[in-house]
């Protein structure tokens, strides 16, 4: 798997981006930030302005639950690949002590 670079510059757009939606539904630009802030990643906040610029006016609450239920995807995934990864090594572990008890026999 290739590493995954944090462009700033892509960061600084869609926060800029997030704030002008919220903005522009009513409420402070400083939810965008603090929206922005609690996203973290690019694909996270690209999830938000799809919300944001999909759903029917929504309040501040709805918002906030959306940013929650994105973060919670994206912890969901990150620990699912974790175990993947450790069941992989695990599996790896098993597989090379079963040859070496062969190679014992």
């Amino acid at each position: 798997m290739e590493p995954h670079f944090i462009d700033n510059e892509e960061r600084q757009r869609l926060r800029a981006k997030i704030e002008k939606e919220v903005s522009a539904m009513g409420y402070p630009p400083e939810f965008g930030t603090a929206l922005a802030a609690g996203l973290g990643t690019e694909r996270a906040m690209g999830k938000m302005l799809h919300y944001l610029t999909h759903a029917d006016m929504p309040s501040m609450e709805e918002i906030a639950d959306e940013m929650v239920a994105i973060c919670d995807d994206r912890s969901f995934w990150r620990e699912k690949k974790e175990a993947e990864f450790y069941q992989n090594k695990y599996n790896e572990m098993l597989w090379q002590s079963k040859f070496e008890d062969d190679e014992d026999e």
